[in-house]
Formats: C-alpha cells, structure tokens, sequence
C-alpha cells in the first residue's frame, strides 16, 4: 500500500509540473542555446585558427535573432575540449539561417582540419 501511495503522489507532482510549466511558457523568454565544444589538433595553423574564431565572433551582427555569442577557455573537461562556444538564438529560425550562413559555411569549410574533436548541443533555456 506504502508503495502504490509514493506512485500515486509522484503522478501528481509530475502533473502539476507539467501543468506549471505548461502555464507559464513565456516563449517570448526563451531563448535557443546552440553550444560548441572544440578541441585543437596539434600544431593547428594559427592563421587559419584566427580567421575561424573572427567568423564566429562577426557572425552575431549578421544574422537577425542570433543575440550573442560567447567563447570559453575550458579549465577542465572529461572530453579534453579546449573551448566551449555558447550562441544565443531567439528562434529556430535564426539558427537554421546561421546554419546557411555563407561564413558559417567558410567555417565548416576550413574548421575541420584545425580540431582534433568536435561535439555540439542545443537546447531551450528560459
């Protein structure tokens, strides 16, 4: 009885969270996240490296809904990243142009060559 008693109040707790956030999704708040984590290859071309970075850091003004852009020097990773890059979009849209963007394709034209390892992630955020 004990048990059937912990599921039934974990059921409501679970429905009056998604109830709360239902009601108050202020999707005007929220804002897409679109982080990269990047590692550098060794003896990576410095000038190439530098061209990369001044793409990403120029591509904000660029594009309608991508609010900001910040890059993270990684103290310590169970992945060894070097820099952790944190974009901030207002919609889906924004990302999907930033993802056509003529300077993000010069980017995933040259990038590559200069990582030895590469993940990305995005998510909401309120």
């Amino acid at each position: 009885m004990k048990f059937k008693n912990t599921i039934i109040i974990l059921l409501l707790v679970f429905a009056s969270r998604t109830l709360y956030s239902q009601t108050n999704d202020n999707s005007q708040d929220r804002r897409l996240q679109h982080v990269l984590m990047l590692k550098w290859a060794d003896n990576v071309d410095e000038v190439v490296k530098t061209e990369v970075m001044t793409l990403f850091n120029n591509l904000p003004g660029k594009i309608e809904g991508f609010e900001s852009l910040n890059v993270y020097d990684v103290l310590q990773s169970s992945g060894e990243f070097d820099i952790v890059i944190v974009m901030q979009f207002t919609t889906q849209d924004a990302l999907d142009q930033y993802e056509v963007h003529p300077d993000h394709s010069r980017i995933k034209e040259i990038g590559p060559p200069l990582l030895s390892k590469f993940a990305e992630v995005d998510y909401w955020k309120n």
